[in-house]
């Protein structure tokens, strides 16, 4: 039951997706992705009942290292030009530069991971900032546990599993079939570290412009980390190919 479900879920949000990138602004599309992807959580979470321990301010996860896709990062620099930001851009751009040159450029998931500090983007009370556009990594995750947070927080074991199975399992698939979407589009399908890519994006002003020519918006030292022998550019290049050859790539 819960497979034909998720599969669903994946196919359901590629499509509606895919559908909107043939007629509307990409980056509009991008955040109306991720509002979708955020609603597929909450849907999840009302039918199966779980409660969930995530309150604003329990930032645990908010100090782990988050990986993100390219239209994230736009969609969060557009936020943080907004007029609301005025007398406050410079601090907080600040901290993002800072929070980037930590990371940019560490190749091993072990070194990057290492690297504990807040998000730039957490106020003084430990609340996201850019809440309304924060990315599908952030939306997806909700946990059952607050110890088991701060037991991964603590590269300790957890008491129990800190996400329930069918809520998370949701979130996966529908960020899955948002993100496949805008790669059979074309558009940039790297993943990246969030305060690495922000940082260049708040410095390079043409990021957004090579994103809509469906270049890499980002440098390869704003990329996540990866294992060893693994390639993103191939694992791009293949996901492309299996869309395509599957009937999903643009134009379908």
């Amino acid at each position: 039951m819960t497979r034909p479900l998720m599969q669903a879920t994946y196919d359901s949000t590629f499509r509606s997706v895919a559908d909107a990138l043939r007629a509307g602004d990409p980056l509009e599309v991008a955040a109306a992705a991720l509002g979708h992807v955020g609603g597929t959580v909450d849907g999840f979470h009302r039918l199966t009942g779980a409660e969930v321990a995530c309150q604003a301010g329990c930032s645990f996860c908010c100090w782990l290292r988050v990986d993100v896709r390219a239209h994230e990062v736009l969609l969060i620099r557009r936020y943080l030009a907004g007029d609301r930001w005025v007398g406050e851009r410079g601090a907080l751009e600040a901290k993002v530069r800072v929070a980037g040159a930590r990371v940019a450029g560490l190749t091993a998931p072990a070194e990057r991971a290492a690297v504990r500090q807040p998000c730039a983007l957490l106020d003084h009370a430990g609340c996201c900032t850019v809440y309304a556009v924060r990315p599908a990594a952030c939306r997806r995750y909700l946990s059952v546990s607050v110890d088991a947070c701060e037991a991964i927080w603590n590269d300790g074991t957890p008491p129990v599993e800190p996400e329930h199975p069918v809520i998370a399992e949701a979130g996966r698939h529908a960020a899955a079939g948002a993100h496949n979407a805008f790669v059979a589009a074309g558009y940039d399908g790297f993943s990246y570290d969030l305060m690495a890519a922000l940082a260049e994006a708040l410095e390079d002003p043409e990021c957004e412009a090579r994103w809509r020519l469906k270049q890499p918006a980002f440098s390869g030292r704003a990329r996540s980390a990866v294992p060893d022998g693994f390639s993103q550019e191939e694992a791009v290049a293949r996901l492309r190919a299996e869309l395509a050859g599957e009937g999903l790539g643009e134009g379908t």
